[in-house]
């Protein structure tokens, strides 16, 4: 592809954290009980 071309195939990538946002109580819930499970099994 012509980026390649360009780059000959190397680039870099960076993440950085955001922020946390409040799961939805009903969500919770679900993620909640599917841990509960999954630790008994």
């Amino acid at each position: 592809t012509d980026l390649r071309s360009l780059t000959g195939g190397q680039g870099t990538f960076s993440w950085s954290f955001s922020h946390y946002q409040e799961v939805p109580h009903d969500l919770a819930t679900r993620i909640l009980e599917a841990a509960k499970e999954e630790s008994h099994s």
